[in-house]
């Protein structure tokens, strides 16, 4: 398995919070917005992204999110004024701009805002495109297949045919080795896998980082 570096991650909140002024609370005259400190401006959260940007695929972890935008932390060299997309499942996705950009921090202010943002917590791990070219060893015999997409506890791959729910590969992508595999659904040359054990968000960082280009099956 590769080296596991995670980077250090900041506790910003993704966007500054208005206050009431301080002549308003003393005069007692009404805020000119509701008093943001009675309402819950933010979850916070701790959990695996995908951010899409300039037509690349790239994990992240969300650190908070709200009605109106989110904070990451992300290896991304991104800068203010950037456009991106951002998603942890099929249900919701978000474009935003870059507002803000510290160390490995970013907050991001939507284009469109969402009401009910407790729907908005992930429930499962996040699916991260790709195109990556991969060995699943089948009965001790190598088939080549392409990963089309990845998460912290299985894949997707395209290109083997005959498998069964149930049956165990090995899966071998560069210098990652997935032993024990499980096949959990199989159709048309498509199938899921789950591994044997989930890979820490570092490893799943790195595996994307080294196979960044898109590759095609020989």
């Amino acid at each position: 398995m590769s080296p596991r570096n995670a980077g250090s991650c900041g506790s910003d909140s993704a966007l500054t919070e208005k206050r009431t002024p301080l002549s308003l609370r003393k005069s007692g005259a009404s805020a000119p917005y509701p008093d943001q400190r009675k309402q819950k401006r933010f979850i916070s959260l701790f959990r695996p992204c995908c951010v899409e940007y300039q037509g690349q695929s790239y994990l992240a972890v969300v650190k908070n999110i709200s009605s109106g935008g989110a904070q990451f932390c992300t290896e991304l060299p991104l800068s203010v004024g950037d456009e991106i997309t951002y998603y942890w499942d099929s249900r919701h996705r978000f474009s935003g701009r870059v507002v803000w950009h510290r160390d490995d921090n970013v907050g991001v202010r939507n284009h469109e805002t969402c009401d009910d943002i407790s729907a908005l917590q992930p429930t499962r791990s996040v699916r991260v495109p790709c195109e990556i070219l991969a060995t699943m060893w089948i009965d001790g015999q190598p088939t080549s297949c392409l990963v089309s997409n990845i998460s912290l506890r299985g894949l997707c791959a395209f290109g083997v045919d005959g498998l069964e729910k149930g049956k165990l590969v090995t899966v071998v992508i560069g210098s990652f080795v997935f032993q024990s595999a499980i096949v959990r659904w199989s159709q048309y040359g498509l199938l899921g896998l789950a591994f044997a054990a989930p890979m820490r968000l570092e490893e799943l960082q790195e595996l994307l980082k080294a196979n960044r280009e898109p590759k095609a099956l020989s």
